[in-house]
């Protein structure tokens, strides 16, 4: 019995891309400054970040989004590395991958993470954010936290115990 070799090849291809994902919004650039705050994510997951500025109308416009997690992942494990810049560390991550950035302080910044909630004859693309402003040379972890049968939340936690998170609030200007 002779095997095609094409058959072959696009069936290993087939095996070898399901559960792949890939993100191909750009990965947020660090900020040079010496008041730089930090922010650390696990690479795994699909998480962005959106910056916005207050409008003289009131409501807040987006005016950049930025990818924070892994560009490419096989199966939900990262293939691209973690990205460090020297944070303490933290024992919200334990071993797991996670990618480092300077950003800059006192801008209004929305943390989205992003999952598919799959059923049987359906599936949903649902998110969950969490809105701050980065202060000053602080440090900032951002959490995923849910399991296979609930609803998956962010937060975000500053490695400061005695720091408090700062929010914001508002309406997001319509396009």
């Amino acid at each position: 019995m002779k095997i095609n070799k094409k058959i072959v090849m696009m069936g290993s291809l087939m095996v070898f891309l399901s559960g792949c994902s890939v993100q191909l919004k750009p990965m947020l650039e660090d900020y040079n400054g010496s008041d730089a705050a930090h922010i650390r994510v696990a690479t795994g997951d699909s998480i962005y970040a959106y910056f916005y500025e207050k409008q003289s109308s009131g409501c807040y416009k987006q005016v950049m989004e930025r990818r924070l997690s892994s560009g490419f992942s096989v199966m939900g494990f990262p293939v691209t590395g973690s990205k460090k810049m020297g944070m303490p560390s933290s024992k919200n991550y334990g071993y797991q991958p996670t990618n480092e950035f300077s950003i800059k302080p006192n801008q209004l910044v929305n943390i989205v993470h992003y999952w598919v909630d799959a059923h049987v004859n359906y599936s949903f693309q649902e998110s969950s954010s969490e809105r701050f402003i980065p202060q000053k040379n602080h440090n900032y972890d951002v959490i995923v936290k849910g399991t296979d049968y609930s609803v998956d939340h962010i937060f975000i936690t500053d490695l400061d115990p005695q720091a408090k998170i700062i929010g914001w609030e508002g309406d997001i200007c319509k396009k």
